[in-house]
């Protein structure tokens, strides 16, 4: 079972994307923001992040940037409602392996990141 942790402000975008990803054989770990995620990700050794962008404390792309720096080999994916251009292009800046638009069908989330864990990233 592939794991992922997903962190974004809202809980009741954490508790959808919790929903549809452990229906779909995820297991899922959740977090508000930069102090829950740390321990996550040094302790249940996830496949995965899945990394809101807008965030009130620490940005979503400040986090991409530490994580990647100071964890060897984490994959992370944007996930936003940003115009999917802008969101493609911020991905690149910031580092992470890849993005998902909140504006796509829900299936398509699921898909994205299935296809990222297997494949060990995007194409």
């Amino acid at each position: 079972m592939s794991r992922i942790c997903f962190l974004d402000d809202s809980e009741i975008m954490r508790e959808l994307v919790k929903e549809i990803f452990e229906t779909s054989g995820f297991e899922v770990f959740l977090a508000s923001g930069w102090a829950e995620l740390n321990p996550i990700i040094f302790r249940k050794k996830v496949d995965l992040v899945l990394l809101d962008v807008h965030l009130p404390s620490l940005s979503g792309e400040k986090i991409c940037q530490i994580l990647k720096e100071s964890v060897p080999g984490i994959r992370i994916l944007l996930f936003s409602s940003l115009p999917e251009g802008e969101l493609e292009h911020l991905a690149k800046q910031v580092g992470a392996d890849g993005w998902i638009s909140k504006d796509w069908p829900e299936e398509k989330w699921v898909e994205t990141v299935k296809d990222f864990v297997s494949k060990g990233g995007l194409e």
